[in-house]
């Protein structure tokens, strides 16, 4: 059967031979790719080192039958450290406070099964998804991106902000929200908030619902003590889980929230108001 000269693959033919030294990414880096590989390399990382396409470094190990099954692929990669990521920058800023209100809602932080030190957020809002991808590239992490006709979803992974985060008290959640009230608010009304226009009396229901029931008091404590409204509630109703909200109603109050906190979300601000209210003078 004829062979590749430059990376001892065989063909059946010597048509396919020649198409494969014509068009073959591979061929001049065939034997670094194999020992790379053999040495722990990934996929994407051969790919990106020797400037090639992902799929012809998958074609060309797969046809010596060296692909690594997922698993063996994940316990090399634990073993390597790639699953830490990089080191992020720490530093609580508005941004990073921001991302600390999403990540106490939608978002999540967590060790899988894989032994991924992992920072996600899966939502429908193509606002949200990009603000959050963008906050996780401001702290030096390199998210991925995967949307769906339904969805979209971005992850990063950082052994150091799984650490840091797992270390962070209630008390010091609550520190990082009293130095950056509005952006804090934001995070988390951008997860878990929400404004209904009420056709039957003409009026707007705006509400955060969450769990945990010192988030709840602290928006209402940081919204009274920085525009001066306060909140209605907590309430909680049975059959819920335990999930309980607050309220604003007023429309000036409502303006005056959005002004203050500027939601990442346009159908969750003042933009939904001016397109649903009936009050002309409005």
């Amino acid at each position: 059967m004829p062979v590749c000269t430059q990376c001892q693959r065989e063909f059946s033919t010597g048509s396919a031979l020649h198409i494969h030294q014509s068009q073959s990414q591979v061929c001049e880096h065939a034997e670094e790719i194999r020992q790379r590989y053999r040495d722990g390399a990934s996929l994407r990382m051969l790919a990106a080192e020797f400037d090639v396409d992902r799929k012809s470094v998958y074609r060309y190990l797969d046809s010596f039958d060296l692909v690594r099954d997922h698993s063996s692929a994940n316990e090399i990669a634990w073993n390597k450290e790639r699953f830490h990521g990089p080191d992020p920058d720490l530093t609580i800023d508005d941004e990073f406070a921001w991302l600390i209100g999403v990540l106490l809602g939608d978002g999540s932080v967590f060790k899988a099964a894989s032994r991924e030190y992992v920072i996600a957020m899966e939502v429908i809002d193509r606002e949200f998804i990009d603000q959050f991808e963008n906050a996780l590239k401001g702290i030096g992490l390199s998210p991925s991106r995967y949307d769906t006709d339904y969805t979209m979803h971005v992850r990063a992974h950082s052994k150091k902000f799984y650490e840091w985060w797992n270390k962070q008290s209630k008390e010091d959640l609550i520190e990082i929200a009293e130095a950056h009230p509005a952006s804090f608010v934001r995070g988390i009304y951008d997860s878990e908030g929400g404004i209904y226009y009420q056709t039957s009396g003409n009026c707007f229901n705006m509400t955060i619902s969450i769990t945990e029931r010192w988030i709840l008091e602290l928006i209402k404590r940081l919204t009274q003590e920085s525009i001066g409204h306060t909140f209605h509630g907590p309430s909680y109703y049975s059959g819920q889980g335990g999930v309980g909200s607050i309220r604003l109603h007023k429309r000036k109050q409502l303006r005056d929230f959005f002004d203050w906190i500027n939601p990442t979300i346009s159908r969750k601000g003042v933009q939904y108001m001016r397109e649903n209210d009936r009050i002309s003078s409005h």
